[in-house]
C-alpha cells in the first residue's frame, strides 16, 4: 500500500488533494495535517513514500518544514512536492531545489499534473529504497562474514579448521584481503583477482596502498590507518585502480585481527565493488535536479514573455505612429530586432526544460546522421578522422527533424572541439537495443525497442568537477565569444520529450561518448503535421466587437490599441467575473473573447467554460505567455477556437482574429 502524507492549513485543500489521489492512483492511502509541527510528527512517525507541502504554513512555513525533514537521516529520502501560491513563485522554488525538494506544484493544482508529478516521486522512492535495501543486505552480509572471521580467530592453530575456514573465504562473493600491521597483502580469495584483474602473485607481498590511484588524499588514508591501529573498525568508500587502468569504487570494511594477547596482527579487508550502485545514485539526483530546473525555466518563460510582448508590441505601436521620422525608425527596428533574439531565447529554455509544442513525425535518423556529417568534414580540421557505422536495418523514430539535426551538430561541433589541437577521431555509430526493467527505471522511461545512437571523441575529456553541470543552462566552460552554455541544455530537454534518455562516459585526455536512447516507432505511424487550413478572408481588419480580460492594465490596453489599429471594437475587462456580469446582461453583445490564460481568482480556461456555458457558439481565444498544464488539444476540448502565444505581432494576431471569427 503506497502511504501519501499531505501537509496544509486548508481543510478545503487537504479534502480536494485526497479526493483526487484516492481517485486517480489505485492502492494510496492518504494522511493528512494542518499544521507545520503535525506534519513533521507523522512524516517521522509514518515515513510515507512522498509528502505534498503547502509553503505558505503558519508559524514554520512550508521550507523550514523541507528543511528539518532533508536534515534527518529518517526522513531525508523521503521526496517532496511543494505546493506554492502561484507558478510564478520563483523564489521558493530555488529556495525549495537548494534544501533539496524534488518536484513543485501551483495552486490550483491540476489533476493530471498532481498524478503525474506523485507517480514520479513514488517510483523515485521506489528505486531508493531497493537502492537502501540492497545496501542494507550487503551489509548485514558483511557483518555475518566478519563475526565468522572473528570467530575463527581463537582456532586458527587448528590445522584442519585453518583448512576449512580458507575454504570458506574461497567462496565468499566479496574481495577478501588479510594484511599485517604493516599493510603487506598476506592473503587474498579468488574475487579479489577478478575484481580488479591481478593474479595472486602480482598481489601477494605487495602493500594495501598499490591499488591507489590518487583520488583519495594522503589524509584520507592516513585516518583510515589511525582508525583501525586503535583496533577500531573502519568503513567508507574507496578509489581503486584495475590492472587496466580502469577506476571503481569500492565498499571497504578493515578490521583488526587479534592474538590470544589482545595484539593487533593483522587486518582483514572486506571489498565490494559498488561503481554501478554510486553511478545510478547519481543519475537519480541529476535527473531530480533537472526536473526541479525545468519547472523552474517554465516559470520564468511565462514571465518574461509577457514582460516581451508589452516592449515589441509597444514598439510595433510607436513604429507605426512615426512612420516619416526615419531616424525613429531606425532605433525602433533594433529594439524589434533584440526583442525577437529574446523571443528565440525564450524558445531554447523552453526546449530545454521540454515544455514546448513541437511538430513531430515518424523518420529515419540514419539520413540526418549522414548529411550532419557529410557537412561537419568540411569545416572540422583534416586532423580528425569521421568514421560512422550506422546499418539501414534501424528502425524510425517520432521526432522532428530539425531537432534531431540540432542534437547532431551539437553534439559532433563539441566533440570536434574537444580535439581541435591533437586531432583524433570522430565515431558516430547506431543500433536497435531493447531497455528492459532496470534501465529504464534508471533513466526513467519506458522498456521497448530504443535506437543508441553513440557520438564518441578521443579529444582532451571532461574534468571531473565539470560533468555533473554540463546538462545545466547557461553553463560552459568555453570562453565567452564561443559557446552561450545552452546547447547541452537543449540537447537534454529534446531527447527528453521524446522520451528519451541521454547519457554520457568521459576520461580525462581519453575522450567522451555521449550515448543517447530515442524509442523505436511504428515505421506506419501517423505523420503529425501542421495545421495548414488556409484563412478564408485574407484582410487582417475588421468591424466585429471584441472583448479583451487581462488582469494586468499594460497588456490589455496594448492589446486595445492593437485590434483597434485593425478597426476593430474592443472593450476590456480586468477580471474574470467581470466579463462574466458582460455576458449575463447581454451574451451577444461581443463577437469574439480574448482572455489572458494566468489571472488571480479564475484562470483563463475555466472563465472560457462559464462563458461558453452562457453560449456555447462563442468564438474564444487563449492567450499566454507559457502554460505547462495545457495546449491545443485540452483548449479544442474545452471548446476554445485558438491558442495564441505571447509575444505575438500585429500581422498574427490580425491572422489568428479572422481565423477565429470567419
Amino acid at each position: 500500500m503506497t502511504n501519501i502524507l499531505i501537509i496544509d492549513d486548508s481543510q478545503t485543500d487537504l479534502w480536494v488533494l485526497s479526493d483526487l489521489l484516492k481517485a486517480l492512483i489505485p492502492d494510496i492511502q492518504v494522511s493528512s495535517s494542518l499544521s507545520s509541527i503535525e506534519g513533521l510528527e507523522k512524516a517521522k512517525t509514518r515515513l510515507p513514500d512522498t509528502i505534498l507541502l503547502d509553503v505558505n504554513m503558519p508559524g514554520m512555513d512550508g521550507l523550514e518544514v523541507c528543511k528539518q525533514l532533508k536534515s534527518s537521516l529518517k526522513t531525508k529520502q523521503i521526496p517532496i512536492i511543494l505546493l506554492l501560491e502561484t507558478h510564478t513563485d520563483s523564489i521558493s522554488k530555488i529556495k525549495g531545489m537548494d534544501l533539496g525538494v524534488e518536484a513543485f506544484l501551483s495552486k490550483p493544482v491540476d489533476p493530471r499534473e498532481l498524478v503525474a508529478q506523485v507517480k514520479v516521486m513514488l517510483r523515485l522512492k521506489k528505486a531508493e529504497d531497493q537502492l537502501g535495501n540492497e545496501k542494507k543486505q550487503l551489509e548485514i552480509q558483511v557483518e555475518e562474514k566478519l563475526k565468522a572471521l572473528k570467530k575463527a580467530e581463537t582456532i586458527l592453530q587448528d590445522e584442519g579448521l585453518q583448512k576449512q575456514l580458507a575454504a570458506a573465504l574461497e567462496q565468499v562473493t566479496e574481495s577478501i584481503m588479510m594484511v599485517d600491521n604493516k599493510g603487506t597483502i598476506q592473503y587474498i580469495n579468488p574475487v579479489t583477482e577478478q575484481m580488479f584483474g591481478y593474479s595472486e602473485k602480482e598481489i601477494i607481498g605487495q602493500n594495501l596502498r598499490f591499488l591507489k590511484n590518487g583520488k583519495n588524499t594522503y589524509k584520507f588514508y592516513q585516518q583510515m590507518w589511525q582508525t583501525i591501529t586503535r583496533g577500531e573498525v573502519w568503513r567508507g568508500f574507496v578509489i581503486n585502480k584495475k590492472k587496466n587502468g580502469a577506476l571503481c569504487e569500492v565498499d571497504m570494511t578493515i578490521s583488526p585481527i587479534r592474538n590470544e594477547k589482545g595484539e593487533i596482527k593483522n587486518f582483514i579487508a572486506v571489498k565490494r565493488d559498488v561503481t554501478r550502485e554510486r553511478e545510478l545514485e547519481k543519475q537519480l539526483r541529476q535527473t531530480q535536479k533537472m526536473e526541479a530546473i525545468g519547472t523552474l525555466a517554465g516559470g520564468i518563460a511565462h514571465d518574461f514573455n509577457n514582460i516581451l510582448f508589452a516592449i515589441t508590441g509597444y514598439a510595433t505601436l510607436a513604429k507605426r505612429h512615426l512612420s516619416e521620422n526615419v531616424e525613429y525608425q531606425q532605433d525602433l527596428k533594433q529594439v524589434l530586432r533584440a526583442g525577437e533574439r529574446a523571443k528565440e531565447l525564450v524558445q531554447q529554455i523552453l526546449t530545454f526544460s521540454r515544455q514546448n509544442e513541437q511538430e513531430v513525425v515518424s523518420l529515419q535518423i540514419i539520413p540526418l546522421i549522414k548529411e550532419t556529417l557529410k557537412f561537419l568534414r568540411a569545416s572540422l580540421p583534416t586532423t580528425i578522422k569521421i568514421s560512422q557505422n550506422v546499418p539501414p536495418s534501424c528502425g524510425d523514430i517520432l521526432a522532428d527533424h530539425t531537432q534531431i539535426h540540432q542534437i547532431l551538430m551539437n553534439l559532433c561541433t563539441n566533440a570536434g572541439y574537444a580535439m581541435r589541437e591533437q586531432g583524433g577521431e570522430l565515431k558516430v555509430t547506431l543500433k536497435e537495443t531493447i531497455i528492459k526493467d532496470d534501465l529504464a527505471i534508471l533513466h526513467s522511461i519506458k522498456t521497448g525497442v530504443y535506437l543508441q545512437l553513440t557520438i564518441t571523441d578521443t579529444g582532451n575529456g571532461i574534468l571531473p568537477e565539470v560533468q555533473e553541470h554540463i546538462f545545466e543552462p547557461f553553463y560552459t566552460t568555453k570562453p565567452e565569444h564561443e559557446g552561450t552554455g545552452m546547447g547541452l541544455a537543449v540537447v537534454h530537454g529534446i531527447i527528453k520529450s521524446y522520451g528519451g534518455a541521454i547519457t554520457f562516459n568521459s576520461q580525462i585526455n581519453q575522450g567522451t561518448a555521449f550515448e543517447i536512447l530515442l524509442p523505436v516507432v511504428n515505421h506506419k505511424a501517423l505523420h503529425q503535421t501542421a495545421d495548414t487550413a488556409d484563412i478564408a478572408n485574407p484582410s487582417l481588419t475588421g468591424q466585429e466587437h471584441i472583448l479583451v480580460i487581462d488582469d494586468e492594465s499594460v497588456l490589455a490596453d496594448l492589446l486595445k490599441e492593437m485590434l483597434e489599429m485593425l478597426d476593430y471594437k474592443v472593450t476590456i475587462a480586468s477580471d474574470a467575473q467581470q466579463a462574466i456580469d458582460f455576458f449575463l446582461s447581454d451574451k451577444f453583445h461581443f463577437d469574439l473573447v480574448i482572455t489572458d490564460l494566468n489571472m488571480p481568482g479564475m484562470s483563463g480556461d475555466q472563465l472560457a467554460k462559464e462563458l461558453l456555458r452562457i453560449r456555447p457558439d462563442l468564438p474564444i481565444i487563449l492567450a499566454t505567455g507559457f502554460s505547462y498544464k495545457i495546449g491545443k488539444e485540452e483548449i479544442q476540448k474545452i471548446g476554445i477556437r485558438n491558442l495564441l502565444m505571447k509575444p505575438f505581432d500585429l500581422n498574427l494576431l490580425g491572422t489568428m482574429v479572422r481565423e477565429t471569427l470567419d
